[in-house]
């Protein structure tokens, strides 16, 4: 089965991605990516290269 992989942006608070991480899940808030907000710049090619989605 696949792991479920999560980007949190800007509106949810920075310490649920280290909760969820803890619990299995593959989580990344955007703000680990050096980022505030989904829609900067290049986030979504940015993060799928990170997952190696493509």
């Amino acid at each position: 089965m696949a792991k479920v992989k999560l980007l949190l942006d800007e509106d949810v608070q920075l310490d649920l991605a280290s909760a969820l991480r803890k619990r299995g899940y593959e989580a990344t808030h955007v703000q680990e990516l050096g980022r505030n907000s989904i829609c900067q710049g290049t986030i979504w090619k940015d993060y799928l290269a990170k997952l190696n989605y493509y």
